[in-house]
């Protein structure tokens, strides 16, 4: 029999993308489609169904993806959140956010990301949103930073760390030991120092406190006490040039069902779904018409099986 320590230790969070309208659907065509249609994320007929399954599921915590605050979709995805977080502390049910500080400017400098990224921890200030925030590992309130330039994680953590406990999700195709042959434009001189000091990229990455957004592979990395879990990847109608990342098949459920084990496996203390909602890259867990309930089904079992322990039953 587990301890309770060791219960309470055991989250899973689900990445819910709150900007979804008319003019978001029209962006890209999507690999799946919800049962819903092509909804409205600010719909509050919507949103309490979505809701309904997550807590069905037995998610712990659900995280908000909150775009820049000059993106076209901020004030959508606001809505869209304000009506979430009403339920969420009806049910006691905690959240996160992913802040994505993507600047409008292609390319824009580091001092931009952490520009962007000020102005929406204000803004979660401002709007009394980090009163709910689920704990992370080292017991403050855990909040997400999108892929950002090592530099400005490390900013961050000078800045925020004493307030959050702040986690960089980042998917990287090579988590290993950096050859000659890899490279990502703007983290260059970072790979510098990787390579001199010569450890694995993932045990330098999560010093500064990133972890896996997805992985491709059935056997993941949990790293810090994270690890994250899909039911398989297809960004292909997106037309991306160049298409840098993998498409992952679902393998009608094995993707998840081995993701997670190797979550379980490995140590993690919280495990990420990603996602509810992103049908632009279809990481989507929300029934659709191609799978109906099936992943959601087949994550509430996973996460009931972790649970109850012991491993075997998972």
């Amino acid at each position: 029999m587990e301890d309770r320590a060791s219960m309470i230790a055991k989250r899973v969070g689900v990445y819910v993308y709150p900007w979804y309208c008319s003019k978001k659907w029209s962006e890209a065509p999507v690999p799946y489609h919800p049962v819903h249609g092509f909804y409205r994320s600010d719909d509050p007929a919507i949103i309490a169904s979505q809701f309904d399954v997550l807590v069905s599921v037995g998610f712990d915590y659900i995280v908000f993806e909150l775009v820049a605050v000059d993106d076209w979709s901020f004030e959508m995805s606001k809505r869209s959140i304000e009506q979430w977080l009403v339920l969420c502390r009806t049910e006691n049910i905690p959240w996160s956010f992913l802040l994505d500080p993507k600047a409008s400017a292609p390319n824009a400098p580091p001092s931009d990301q952490l520009t962007s990224i000020a102005r929406l921890i204000d803004f979660l200030g401002d709007l009394n949103w980090c009163h709910g925030l689920v704990e992370g590992p080292s017991a403050k309130p855990l909040v997400f930073v999108f892929q950002p330039y090592p530099d400005v994680a490390r900013a961050c953590n000078d800045r925020y760390s004493q307030a959050f406990e702040l986690r960089y999700p980042a998917y990287l195709p090579h988590w290993g030991h950096v050859d000659s042959k890899v490279t990502f434009p703007r983290w260059e001189p970072f790979l510098n120092e990787v390579r001199d000091s010569q450890i694995a990229l993932s045990e330098y990455l999560s010093g500064l406190g990133f972890i896996c957004f997805w992985q491709g592979a059935s056997v993941g990395s949990t790293l810090g006490g994270f690890s994250s879990v899909i039911p398989g990847y297809n960004d292909r109608l997106l037309g991306r040039d160049p298409q840098g990342v993998p498409k992952v098949p679902r393998n009608n459920g094995a993707t998840m069902t081995n993701q997670f084990r190797s979550a379980v496996t490995s140590g993690a203390q919280h495990i990420l779904v990603y996602s509810w909602n992103e049908y632009f890259e279809g990481t989507n867990i929300e029934p659709t018409v191609e799978f109906g309930e099936t992943y959601v089904d087949l994550l509430r079992d996973l996460i009931s099986a972790w649970k109850a322990g012991p491993l075997e039953s998972v």
